[in-house]
């Protein structure tokens, strides 16, 4: 999901972008095609919302999203999984935000938005 998302970002104008994975691709546009979109039942549904939310930026959906699924309860160390898992979302985020404004930015410092070329 992160990855083909950010994929999406990066080459949103050039049509002949490398697709990741196909099957995901193919399912996100079913999953975009429909007028209601009712509560997710299975797991793809889960994640094709958390999806969603990240192609808005929306970091907590898309935590609170993937936090819902019922496998972390089989995992020992549930805590540092899902720890790691945030870091990687927020980065996602942030990337997906990034990319719109990356031909007019050449660097990016915390407290300046970007340094103009």
């Amino acid at each position: 999901m992160l990855l083909e998302v950010l994929n999406m970002k990066a080459n949103r104008h050039d049509t002949k972008h490398k697709i990741i994975s196909k099957n995901f691709q193919r399912l996100l546009e079913i999953s975009e095609r429909q007028t209601f979109t009712g509560p997710s039942k299975n797991v793809s549904d889960l994640v094709m919302a958390a999806t969603r939310a990240l192609r808005r930026r929306n970091f907590l959906k898309v935590f609170d999203v993937i936090n819902s699924l019922d496998l972390w309860r089989f995992l020992k160390d549930k805590d540092s999984v899902l720890e790691i898992i945030t870091t990687k979302i927020k980065e996602g985020t942030l990337r997906t935000y990034l990319f719109p404004y990356s031909s007019s930015c050449n660097s990016l410092k915390f407290g300046l938005a970007c340094n103009e070329q």
